[in-house]
């Protein structure tokens, strides 16, 4: 958008669309690095599980959140996104050529658009919803991991001593576990990961559709 534009001033409908695809970009750019953000977050995460599981702190409380988090499933197919993915680059060519080449279509079809773009909206903002809960539920595992870390600094000196290395060294089967939960914290990272992706991709989708709306409603009022 250009800031020496007055407000009040009226612009050509593609001007004003080319308008609305580079805000989309430049939300994009922004989304990619809150993902960045978010993953070395997610990162940090799993060396202070991989620490406790070391620790041989066990925690019911902090496994059950990490366990239903992981195992909720909330998450949309891949299909059904690229089906949003190829809707919105349909709606957007076509609202991109009724720009150049106005048509004869009647304020019907407008309207018939405005509804089928408004329900594509209700349903990324519903997966959206839900994709922000299960991100909640993990930001509170963060949260419990903060407070458990005091314990861990008071449990670490302990545990380079002799007696305790072999003590760990003995068993097999804390070992086996301690491997188990190493890649369950993979797992739940990939996971957050992908997630946060789907999330920030709905969350556009979501901002397009309702741009693409003003678009059309204010280019049929016009004819």
């Amino acid at each position: 958008m250009d800031p020496a534009r007055s407000p009040g001033a009226q612009l050509p409908q593609r001007q004003r669309f080319m308008e609305f695809v580079q805000t989309a970009s430049t939300c994009d750019a922004l989304c990619q690095r809150e993902n960045a953000a978010l993953r070395a977050q997610v990162h940090d995460l799993s060396e202070l599980l991989a620490a406790f599981d070391l620790c041989e702190i066990e925690d019911a409380h902090l496994s059950a959140v990490r366990d239903r988090a992981f195992s909720r499933d909330i998450t949309p197919d891949a299909e059904l996104l690229q089906v949003y993915r190829v809707e919105r680059q349909l709606q957007q060519a076509a609202v991109l050529n009724d720009l150049e080449q106005p048509s004869a279509a009647n304020e019907h079809e407008h309207v018939s658009a405005a509804s089928e773009q408004d329900e594509s909206s209700s349903n990324a903002e519903s997966v959206g919803g839900s994709l922000q809960l299960r991100v909640e539920i993990l930001e509170l595992e963060v949260a419990n991991l903060h407070l458990r870390h005091d314990l861990l600094l008071e449990t670490e000196p302990r545990l380079k001593t002799p007696a305790a290395v072999e003590e760990v060294e003995g068993h097999s089967d804390t070992m086996k576990t301690i491997q188990e939960h190493q890649q369950r914290i993979t797992e739940l990272e990939t996971a957050l990961a992908t997630e946060q992706v789907r999330n920030a991709e709905l969350e556009q989708q979501n901002r397009r559709y309702h741009e693409a709306e003003k678009i059309l409603a204010e280019y049929s009022q016009s004819r």
